[in-house]
């Protein structure tokens, strides 16, 4: 198993029907425990963030589950602020792995409280996103 986890980011010019070949492809050819990131810029911009963390389905061959968060860049919810919060990774933090896995998953603690405001995450285009971001699909 693979220490650490695998971040991807990439950008798309529209929403994928289905993210599970992309979570398979990242499954097999980059992390056992990847993070996903898709920026959806149909319009020379930003409209949508979508944090997906594939996972292999056990018991079933090749078979892949996705949690995943879609967040409307020009309007997230106090929601999409709590996920993104609670899959923060601080250095050498053995409990990050699981934190990614509940935040995606929907089951966020009351302990995950939103630490930053919901107006640090109104831009136009999400606060890592930078000129590095692959601007071809996989």
């Amino acid at each position: 198993m693979s220490k650490g986890v695998g971040l991807f980011f990439a950008e798309v010019p529209a929403r994928p029907t289905s993210l599970k070949s992309f979570g398979k492809h990242l499954l097999q050819n980059f992390h056992d425990r990847p993070l996903g990131v898709l920026g959806v810029r149909p319009n020379g911009r930003w409209e949508r963030l979508i944090v997906a963390r594939p996972m292999w389905v056990p018991g079933a061959i090749g078979a892949v589950r996705i949690s995943k968060l879609e967040v409307d860049v020009e309007s997230p919810t106090r929601h999409d602020a709590e996920v993104l919060t609670s899959i923060s990774w601080s250095g050498d933090d053995a409990t990050a792995q699981e934190r990614i896995d509940r935040g995606l998953d929907g089951r966020l603690s009351r302990s995950a409280s939103t630490s930053g405001s919901l107006s640090t995450m109104r831009r136009s285009s999400p606060p890592f996103a930078s000129s590095w971001i692959p601007t071809r699909p996989f």
